[in-house]
């Protein structure tokens, strides 16, 4: 009895397993038949930057009304996370944007900005931007997260 309920229970895991990948399969189908307009790729890359950092202007540096952060900025980091890394990549369909985004979120490389914490001058207080690439994300379960979120993003996006 007890064989039968193990072998009950691995089937069924098996076929739920089996019918979440035909459900993958077909969402990215789907998504490599939804293509975007350029308008389109960079809301999804401003929402996906959206994920991982804060977003403000790069004219926003100069009001010191930023906090000691790392920011993605509307001119820089936006455009970059859609740039492709390898000619496979190019494209403006959901699928290519997708892991374009992914790709920048979670190996980082693209240009994001911080604060400088010391003074730029010793008449004012604002504090100097400082550019520099985004680091990869190595913690698993930050990965995890964001690639579930930018993946309900893109279903979204599809539907």
């Amino acid at each position: 009895m007890h064989r039968q309920n193990v072998k009950n229970e691995f089937e069924n895991i098996i076929t739920n397993a089996v019918d979440l990948l035909k459900s993958v399969a077909e969402n990215v189908e789907h998504m490599r038949e939804t293509n975007l307009s350029n308008d389109d790729c960079l809301e999804f890359a401003y929402n996906a930057a959206s994920l991982r950092w804060e977003i403000c202007d790069e004219s926003e540096f100069k009001s010191g009304d930023l906090s000691d952060n790392v920011y993605a900025t509307l001119q820089t980091t936006v455009p970059a996370m859609l740039e492709a890394r390898r000619k496979e990549d190019k494209g403006n369909d959901l699928w290519r944007v997708f892991n374009r985004t992914q790709e920048a979120l979670i190996r980082g490389g693209v240009p994001v900005q911080g604060l400088n914490n010391e003074n730029c001058c010793a008449v004012c207080n604002h504090v100097t931007p400082v550019k520099r690439k985004a680091r990869p994300i190595n913690a698993l379960h930050s990965q995890v997260k964001i690639n579930r979120e930018l993946w309900d993003m893109a279903d979204e996006a599809c539907a």
